[in-house]
């Protein structure tokens, strides 16, 4: 019986062991794309499936969280209003295989608790490695028009985005943000570094997000930023100080670089409508004129409220569970509920726009209630007087904004459903619980 004992905690370090590098290895192997992280995902969520079988422990999960119970609701309920999709195999692609997420974010979650020190070490370095590349990569594109590798990735709005090809470098940056700044935080408490590698890795993370002309990250990072200063009190002098300096810095570039400052406020300005240039947005409009386009104000751009438009249209005939997950890219084509050929695009580019015309009102309204849920959770830690937790507690604030700012309701994003932005929230979410277990 001791051999067999034996045998069973050897297999469980050894798990806890490479299944630690390999999620560990994702902030690195996300620069690559959605592909190749997604498929690790796959693999881990399995294995620790059948780890939690062999082991006797998926009821617990059940029974002990919450959380995953209503995890686990959201699951089926996306499956069930696959189901009713207008397009059943197509919207079944994606929501069948959505526990994986769910899964992973418990991995994270299981390995922070048994394996803290290592989890936080190697994640940090992996964190540090990517956020040091892409630093040089945006710095060195920035003044050569071109990344390192040779790649012309600076597109018609001026935006950088290094070796992502796609627009997305300041949203991963902002993404994986709170996660690299809770292991620099375990860093800090372990006496292994001190409060200036945060301060480093907070700027170094903030300009990328700026270089990068990615609107919405820049902002997500405002409303990030303000959460850390009103929940750090025993860091606040110190990070007012950062924040203002950021600031100053970020106006400066922005009123002395052409590039910036027609990318953030000479854009944003015609795109709202309030711009100089008051016939912006009919202007790309290649055919005769429309009322829409003769609309003053616009919500974000004239391009986000056609999308925002066509979305309403498809919850209005599908209230309560929605035309199913991924169906707006195919319902969004349709004249029955476009705007114009422009509607036609893969998803709205606001989550709670997609999950209303995606999963009607029941979808929006579990989301929303994550969204506050987490809010209400990070006032109880910030108004709590528990000071021999204070230091301790502030690895769980950051996950806490991190997602509220994943889950920000006004602003423009990708989809909810993509693999990308799946993986990044369910990353941090498992930040959240892991720190959650530990405190």
């Amino acid at each position: 019986m001791t051999y067999i004992k034996d045998k069973n905690n050897l297999l469980n370090l050894k798990f806890i062991k490479y299944q630690t590098i390999l999620v560990c290895l994702l902030p690195l192997l996300l620069i690559t794309g959605p592909a190749i992280p997604d498929i690790l995902i796959t693999i881990l969520s399995i294995s620790f499936l059948v780890y939690l079988i062999v082991n006797n422990k998926i009821f617990n999960l059940f029974i002990e969280k919450k959380i995953f119970k209503y995890l686990i609701f959201f699951y089926f309920f996306i499956i069930f209003s696959s189901l009713f999709s207008s397009d059943i195999l197509s919207s079944l692609k994606f929501s069948l295989p959505y526990l994986r997420f769910i899964l992973f974010s418990f991995l994270i979650s299981f390995l922070i608790k048994n394996n803290s020190n290592n989890f936080y070490s190697f994640f940090f370095m992996s964190c540090a490695l990517a956020i040091s590349l892409l630093f040089v990569d945006t710095i060195f594109q920035l003044f050569n028009g071109k990344n390192i590798l040779g790649f012309q990735t600076i597109d018609s709005q001026n935006r950088i985005s290094s070796f992502f090809g796609k627009m997305i470098l300041g949203s991963y940056v902002l993404k994986i943000l709170p996660m690299f700044l809770v292991s620099i935080f375990y860093l800090i408490k372990a006496k292994k570094y001190d409060y200036k590698l945060f301060i480093l890795f907070y700027f170094i993370s903030a300009v990328i997000i700026f270089l990068s002309g990615d609107r919405a990250a820049l902002f997500l990072l405002g409303i990030f930023s303000l959460g850390i200063l009103i929940s750090f009190r025993n860091y606040r002098k110190k990070i007012f100080i950062l924040f203002f300096f950021l600031l100053l810095f970020f106006l400066l570039l922005t009123m002395t670089h052409k590039r910036y400052y027609e990318r953030y406020i000479t854009r944003t300005l015609n795109e709202i409508g309030l711009g100089i240039d008051k016939d912006y947005n009919k202007k790309k409009v290649i055919f005769s004129d429309l009322e829409f386009y003769n609309k003053k104000i616009f919500f974000f751009s004239s391009t986000h409220h056609n999308y925002f438009i066509t979305a309403i249209n498809i919850f209005k005939d599908n209230i309560y569970i929605g035309a199913g997950p991924k169906s707006y890219g195919w319902l969004s084509c349709s004249k029955q509920y476009q705007v114009d050929s422009f509607s036609c695009v893969t998803h709205p580019h606001n989550f709670y726009i997609q999950l209303l015309a995606e999963t009607g009102i029941i979808g929006f309204g579990l989301v929303l209630f994550a969204f506050f849920y987490f809010i209400k959770y990070l006032s109880v830690l910030i108004l709590s007087n528990q000071k021999q937790y204070e230091f301790s507690k502030y690895g769980l604030i950051i996950p806490l904004i991190g997602m509220i700012t994943h889950l920000w309701p006004i602003i423009t994003n990708g989809s909810f459903f993509t693999n990308y932005n799946c993986i990044l929230i369910f990353f941090c979410l498992g930040f959240f619980l892991g720190e959650k277990k530990i405190i």
